[in-house]
């Protein structure tokens, strides 16, 4: 049974609104975890001292910030900064009639995938060895990504590989 367009006019909103606040809350917690992220803390890639916890996020802000550095390094800051991006949007867009499309939904998502592989392996590959992070400014995706592209396209070409898929990502990701 299809619902009224009366219905759908009524629900359509309140239902984006809510994957506002949904999304909201998701990318706050994210960015408090990785702001207060301490390597003292236990986590995906060490024990901790067993002291307090520092992050403010709790045990398992300690470990998804853990998780996000050792995998993206710094582009770990990428992801809350887009899901925000995304929530506005939403909020923005929520009184337009639309469905859900998968393949909005899937271009997008390979736009996320590009930034990140893109954003990991150049903070990789300008990495100077000074972040206090578990593997890099560039983490294990960057340091895997950049060095493989260093090879096959030198360090200048590579870098400006990986520039031009960051944006062209950015640009399908964000709709800009």
């Amino acid at each position: 049974m299809a619902d009224s367009p009366k219905t759908d006019s009524i629900l359509g909103p309140r239902l984006r609104e809510g994957a506002f606040i949904g999304v909201s809350a998701v990318c706050l917690y994210l960015l408090l975890a990785l702001i207060t992220y301490s390597p003292r803390d236990p986590g995906w890639s060490a024990t901790g001292t067993g002291g307090k916890i520092a992050n403010l996020g709790g045990p398992t802000g300690a470990w998804l910030a853990d998780v996000f550095f050792s995998l993206v390094g710094y582009a770990a800051y990428l992801f809350p900064l887009l899901l925000a991006y995304r929530a506005v949007v939403i909020l923005l867009e929520r009184h337009q009639v639309k469905g859900f499309d998968w393949v909005t939904f899937g271009i997008r998502s390979l736009g996320l995938v590009l930034v990140m592989i893109a954003g990991t392996a150049l903070a990789a590959m300008n990495d100077t060895g000074s972040s206090s992070l578990p593997q890099g400014a560039g983490g294990i995706l960057g340091q895997a990504i950049g060095s493989n592209f260093t090879q096959a396209f030198s360090a200048v070409g590579s870098r400006l590989i990986l520039l031009a898929v960051f944006l062209f990502g950015m640009t399908i990701f964000t709709d800009l």
